[in-house]
Parts: structure tokens; C-alpha cells; sequence
């Protein structure tokens, strides 16, 4: 049995890609900072480093900066560029621009916007809120609008089909109409 753990860890992270943090030698990985120093120094020897953030669920290893373009490619042609790829590949990319990309820059530059892409505003129309005379259930045997004024004055205004004076006072403005 192979007793370098280091190498052993190494080995399945390059044949895994990843493991959990819940693995035993990741968790020493983890806890143990001359095991640590141990992996990424062998690692960094390689081209290698260690990718372990605290906030995700398994670590890695990814290619140091300066091994990324002799791995891949010279010049840097391999990152985000379109230099070095096929003709249809080209037109493939500039048709879904001028489907996707280019109608919301027109809009951007003649300042329009579409009613998807507009915020509204947080509250379109004025609402005030009820008083609290407004709100409250009428009792059958009083007025709703008794708190705040006199029965006679408020009828005009009180609509509560509960409300047996203002019931009263509808049924007999109706009769000498």
C-alpha cells in the first residue's frame, strides 16, 4: 500500500477531478496546513494548484496561469476570441449576435425600452389608506357614521345597506322623490 498520501491524494484528484470535503484526506488536506504545503508545493511543481474555497462542497485542482497557454494553445488564440475558428463557425456567431445582441443595443441607443425591460414604479397610484370610521363594521342598530358626525349630515354619504338609519333614511328619500 502506497504510504505518500500526498501523492495518493494528488493522484485521485487529477483521475476524479474532484472530491468531497467529507473525504478523509481531503479533510486532513483541509485541517492539516504542513499537509497542505506538501500537496501545493508538489502541485505547483507540476503546473497544478489547488482550488479549495471555504464556501464550496469539494475541492480541485485547476492549471496555474502560466501553464494555461502551453497546455492549450500558443498566442492566447484559445481564450475568448474568435481568431483561429472556422468560417462557419464565424457566421454561426454573427447571426446569433444580430438576433440577440444587436436589437437591445438599437434599443439601448435610441432609448427606448421595451415594457419588459422598464421598472415601474414601486406604487403607481396614489392609495390612502381608509379612516378608521370608514373601515369598521356598521352595526345594525347604529349609524356607521355616528363617530364623526351627526346621522342626519353623514346619510348623504353613508351607502351601508347594515345600517338601519341610513336603510331608513334611503327608503324614505326614495318616497319623497
Amino acid at each position: 500500500m502506497n504510504q505518500d498520501h500526498a501523492a495518493r491524494l494528488i493522484a485521485r484528484l487529477l483521475a476524479l477531478r474532484y472530491l468531497p470535503r467529507e473525504d478523509r484526506e481531503v479533510r486532513r488536506l483541509l485541517v492539516d496546513a504542513a499537509f497542505r504545503d506538501e500537496v501545493e508545493q508538489r502541485l505547483a511543481n507540476s503546473g497544478l494548484r489547488l482550488l479549495a474555497h471555504p464556501f464550496s462542497a469539494h475541492v480541485g485542482v485547476a492549471l496555474t496561469r502560466e501553464c494555461e497557454s502551453a497546455v492549450f494553445e500558443q498566442n492566447d488564440i484559445w481564450q475568448s476570441s474568435n481568431l483561429g475558428l472556422p468560417k462557419d463557425a464565424v457566421a454561426l456567431l454573427v447571426i446569433l449576435w444580430a438576433l440577440i445582441i444587436l436589437p437591445k443595443r438599437e434599443r439601448q441607443l435610441s432609448g427606448e425600452a421595451t415594457k419588459q425591460e422598464e421598472q415601474s414604479e414601486m406604487f403607481e397610484t396614489v392609495k390612502l389608506t381608509p379612516l378608521a370610521h370608514e373601515t369598521r363594521a356598521a352595526s345594525p342598530k347604529t349609524c356607521c357614521w355616528k363617530t364623526t358626525a351627526s346621522c342626519s349630515a353623514a346619510r348623504r354619504v353613508c351607502s351601508n345597506s347594515r345600517c338601519r338609519s341610513c336603510r331608513a333614511w334611503a327608503s324614505s328619500s326614495a318616497r319623497t322623490r
